[in-house]
């Protein structure tokens, strides 16, 4: 669970410390932190050790929980003041670009499963959580998608095309296209940089042409029937153009429906993926994704990510994992992005339900 520790300093002033805890916590912590961890809900018990001057010795800092792509890292800390020159504003000033072979790198060492790319939340309840708020999420704001009349629909509304088009983009293993995208979407195209996740993907899609004992969540939805179709591509984000997919990718093929479709999208879905991109690719891939929308008045580029805290006075802040070389933003550095970006924010919701200890995880939806 995430807890805020705070500890009274000579000047009166609350220093916030950020102890992530190991959900097997017992086994990774010295057994002196284990017999005197304050609770997390127990702030003036808190409070009281840190004006006495006593409690743990050592704090895990970078447990970093990310659901969709999750990596975990310790570090023991001996004390606040060295911790906090570490994670504090300080630090904030000059954060370093992600590196795009070494988050390659780190992600060809984890399993091409869902376990892999959720960190060990694949079997949990995460995975339909996240599939039916993201689908919830595009419905209220295309009705049209809906396989049931919407209650919300326009009177008059916009005539449909005879097929809808979405594109996935730092997809892996083809999680959202097969549980939100293919659900809503006619076509989806499907991008991922990591060989063997988009390999993996392909798999799992082939395996379900002529399937019809398949349980549901394996399931690609109208891929069988050839009612739908799905196109796999690998390459990085950060040389995609949507307008032409076939540049700078290899395409694996495509499964189901094999008649024409659109060279636009009505979405275009970013999920887990867009902290592998420094603030100037992510822009420039901003602009490529908004050229590539049908409708200027109906068509989203959707933004899901992980969301660290803002600073303290409210302004933009980004925190750089090591690890897997990705950045994690706050509230306030998406937003100033998406103004630099020059897109309009349409709709903005919080995930609920997501299992605790992860960061907050919010959905943007812009044009």
């Amino acid at each position: 669970m995430l807890a805020e520790h705070y500890r009274r300093d000579d000047d009166r002033r609350y220093h916030r410390c950020l102890c992530r805890r190991f959900q097997s916590h017992k086994e990774t912590r010295p057994a002196a932190v284990s017999q005197n961890w304050p609770r997390p809900d127990c702030l003036p018990q808190r409070n009281e050790w840190a004006q006495r001057g006593v409690g743990p010795k050592y704090h895990l800092t970078t447990w970093r929980t990310w659901c969709g792509r999750l990596r975990t890292t310790t570090r023991l800390w001996t004390c606040y003041s060295c911790m906090w020159a570490r994670v504090g504003p300080k630090s904030a000033m000059s954060v370093p670009k992600p590196d795009y072979n070494e988050g390659i790198n780190y992600w060809n060492e984890q399993p091409a499963s869902l376990d892999g790319v959720l960190g060990g939340f694949g079997s949990g309840t995460l995975p339909r959580v996240d599939a039916l708020g993201s689908r919830q999420f595009v419905q209220r704001l295309i009705p049209a998608l809906c396989t049931v009349p919407s209650a919300v629909r326009p009177l008059q509304p916009s005539p449909r095309p005879p097929r809808t088009r979405a594109l996935d983009v730092g997809a892996g293993i083809g999680r959202v296209t097969q549980t939100v995208l293919l659900h809503l979407f006619s076509d989806v195209v499907l991008l991922e940089p990591v060989e063997k996740f988009v390999r993996e993907a392909f798999q799992n899609c082939q395996d379900s042409l002529g399937a019809t004992e398949l349980p549901a969540l394996k399931r690609w939805k109208g891929v069988s029937d050839k009612s739908k179709s799905v196109t796999f591509l690998q390459g990085a984000l950060q040389q995609f153009d949507p307008i032409h997919p076939e540049n700078n990718t290899i395409g694996l093929g495509r499964l189901g429906f094999d008649g024409g479709t659109d060279t636009v999208f009505d979405v275009v879905w970013c999920q887990w993926c867009l902290g592998h991109l420094s603030d100037e690719d992510l822009v420039l891939f901003f602009h490529r994704a908004k050229a590539s929308l049908r409708s200027t008045s109906e068509s989203l580029i959707v933004v899901k990510e992980n969301l660290c805290r803002d600073q303290e006075d409210g302004g933009p802040r980004t925190v750089y994992d090591p690890q897997d070389s990705s950045l994690t933003r706050s509230d306030a550095a998406w937003l100033k992005l998406f103004q630099t970006a020059g897109l309009t924010l349409v709709r903005q919701q919080v995930q609920a339900g997501l299992p605790e200890g992860l960061y907050k995880v919010k959905m943007y939806a812009l044009r």
